[in-house]
């Protein structure tokens, strides 16, 4: 065994993941070869003969995860916790956690940490059905950083061996420099190097990260359609930093706004028993030209959507064309009949006032509607024949739940129940198709959006975007105004109640009294000021009294 002494001049310093750093100065003092490819150095002794080192790879530089506060997670949620660690500040450093909170449902992801004066944030799952506790100074993980390669050993090589390493440097020393030259040229015409390796499907362009490909997509090959719908919905909010961190869900959610028609993918359901009863044939209502050129134009679309097909059941509905306030006309079918024999679905639909005794505690809410919401539920093969309808060339059935059969909301109430799963009653509701998220902090609301865009986005659901509201503190929900825990009826709503004329006979104020009192909660000693102002109204008569018969 032989070794070479050197001289350097060397800086102390801290948060160093190797003992000793040895820079180009000091390789080229010393005439110093690496040859990367074999894992080893070679440097000339006092007496001109080389010496090899080889290259070892260290183990990871461990520290403990500590807790720095004792927490408390509530059942089927998660939260950010703040963890202490030996080292002051640096940054990646790779968090794992213990397997062994594993069987408590606890989940703790791998994650990067930046670390601040010895502490960083991690988040924690809790899957269980009951609160969990964690005590302060728990360690929950490890955060290491992998160290590079090291010297280890030095070792005597024959002056044959020497020869073949210099011969392989100088090789090395020549491909490093046609490497260092293709990679500068590659920069320069902007072509696919080898650190361009994110890829924009949409126009093939080359980026460094995702992070850049995100902020193209975003600028460029994003449709302007779904630009709008996630700027528009956002620009209420003052706050930049807010709104940039909410858009930033948004963007990587975007599909959810994709106004291409599509399928949820869960199993077909089945909305439509009729048990044993016969089929049901209505003969299609007579309609004008016009209205039988509307219903064609309605089936070409619904046919190319694929919510339709071509069919030969024997069961047929007819063509109804509803209209809509803004005077244009509904294509619907009159399913009254098959309704009449259909089993009906007790499926509960959430009680409104459970409802917005959940959101009476929140301060930020977001509104999802989506897009076609039945059509985007798959309808049972042994169903479809009972939703056939006819035009006046062809005979057609759903693929989709039909709008109008009778266990459309409650099939569909089922669906996305199973859908959200433990997030509803927690920060999430759903009233058939209308789904709010409610959440205390703005913090929160990040992630409670996230989840549930996520949750949607898998599920493969679309959103109406003009129906959405992203991040408020105010909204209007199943007919009533939430606001800082306040619960008030939407004025659109009683804007027919204020403008009544004040009732002059009995009949009227019955009528009156019918409508308003829907409200009653929010009134308080209802009854007490009803009778006041239209107690004149009413001829109270006296009950009969009983003469006193003596036996």
């Amino acid at each position: 065994m032989k070794s070479a002494s050197t001289y350097a001049i060397t800086y102390i310093t801290t948060n160093l993941i190797t003992p000793i750093l040895l820079g180009n100065d000091w390789i080229n003092s010393n005439h110093v070869y690496l040859f990367g490819d074999q894992k080893q150095l070679t440097i000339p002794d006092q007496h001109g003969q080389l010496i090899s080192i080889p290259y070892v790879k260290p183990a990871f530089i461990n520290y403990p995860a500590l807790l720095v506060h004792q927490i408390t997670i509530p059942p089927y949620s998660q939260t950010l916790v703040d963890i202490t660690c030996p080292v002051d500040d640096a940054n990646n450093f790779i968090f794992e956690p213990y397997e062994r909170y594993i069987p408590r449902l606890i989940f703790i992801p791998h994650t990067l940490l930046n670390i601040n004066k010895h502490q960083a944030k991690v988040l924690l799952i809790n899957a269980q059905d009951q609160q969990q506790i964690l005590s302060k100074n728990t360690r929950i993980g490890t955060i290491s950083r992998e160290t590079t390669y090291s010297v280890f050993t030095t070792t005597e090589y024959s002056t044959t061996t020497n020869s073949l390493l210099n011969k392989n440097f100088q090789r090395s020393r020549r491909s490093y420099k046609n490497f260092k030259n293709r990679d500068i040229l590659n920069k320069k015409d902007n072509s696919n190097s080898t650190q361009l390796n994110v890829i924009c499907e949409l126009c093939n362009e080359y980026f460094l990260s995702g992070n850049d490909l995100q902020k193209h997509l975003r600028a460029k090959c994003y449709s302007d359609q779904i630009r709008k719908h996630i700027l528009e919905s956002t620009k209420h909010m003052e706050n930049k930093k807010q709104r940039l961190a909410i858009q930033d869900i948004l963007w990587r959610n975007k599909i959810l706004f994709d106004p291409t028609p599509s399928i949820i993918n869960i199993p077909s359901q089945s909305a439509i028993r009729t048990g044993d009863h016969p089929p049901i044939y209505s003969k299609q209502y007579s309609a004008s030209y016009k209205d039988q050129d509307m219903k064609f134009q309605e089936t070409q679309k619904l046919l190319e959507r694929g919510q339709i097909e071509e069919s030969t059941s024997p069961w047929s509905s007819p063509i109804v064309l509803v209209k809509k306030k803004d005077k244009t006309m509904r294509f619907c079918i009159d399913y009254r009949r098959l309704n009449a024999i259909t089993i009906k679905d007790a499926y509960p639909l959430p009680r409104i006032d459970e409802i917005f005794d959940q959101l009476s505690d929140a301060l930020y809410y977001t509104k999802f509607d989506f897009k076609s919401g039945y059509f985007q539920v798959p309808l049972s093969k042994e169903d479809r024949p009972k939703t056939a309808f006819s035009t006046r060339d062809n005979h057609y059935q759903f693929t989709v739940l039909p709008q109008g059969i009778t266990n459309g909301p409650a099939r569909f109430q089922r669906v996305i129940n199973h859908i959200l799963g433990p997030t509803r009653w927690k920060y999430t509701l759903a009233y058939i198709d209308d789904v709010i998220i409610y959440s205390k902090t703005f913090q929160e609301h990040l992630l409670h959006v996230n989840e549930i865009c996520t949750i949607l986005k898998n599920a493969r659901f679309r959103l109406n975007p003009e129906k959405c509201e992203i991040a408020r503190t105010q909204t209007d929900y199943l007919g009533h105004n939430v606001k800082n825990g306040e619960i008030r009826p939407s004025s659109h709503n009683i804007n027919g109640l204020l403008n009544t004329k004040l009732p002059q006979t009995a009949d009227e104020a019955c009528k009156f009294v019918k409508a308003a009192k829907y409200y009653r909660k929010f009134i308080s000693k209802f009854s007490r000021k009803l009778l006041n102002h239209f107690g004149n109204l009413f001829q109270l008569q006296e009950p009969n009294k009983r003469k006193d018969k003596k036996l």
